[in-house]
């Protein structure tokens, strides 16, 4: 799944970049990939279920981290707005 969704992702935009802060690995250190697959819903609360491409969200890993850090766990949607202020 991880590697469908980075795929997906790469034949949509052309390339793999954060979704909350548009982190490209590739671009900043001619190293692609440096990337992370997070579960947009916590797999503890979704308890038994089939994963989409669409329950995946591609971080770098800060913000992956940032995200887990966070009690209770944000969406990259909200880290992106208390991030960037949007």
């Amino acid at each position: 799944m991880v590697a469908k969704k980075g795929a997906a992702v790469l034949r949509t935009t052309g390339r793999l970049a954060c979704e909350v802060c548009d982190f490209d690995s590739s671009e900043a250190y001619g190293i692609e990939g440096v990337i992370d697959v997070h579960h947009v819903v916590p797999l503890h609360q979704l308890g038994e279920s089939v994963t989409g491409l669409n329950d995946l969200a591609l971080l770098c890993p800060t913000c992956h981290r940032v995200l887990h850090q966070h009690r209770p766990i944000i969406s990259p949607d909200e880290l992106r707005a208390k991030r960037f202020g949007s």
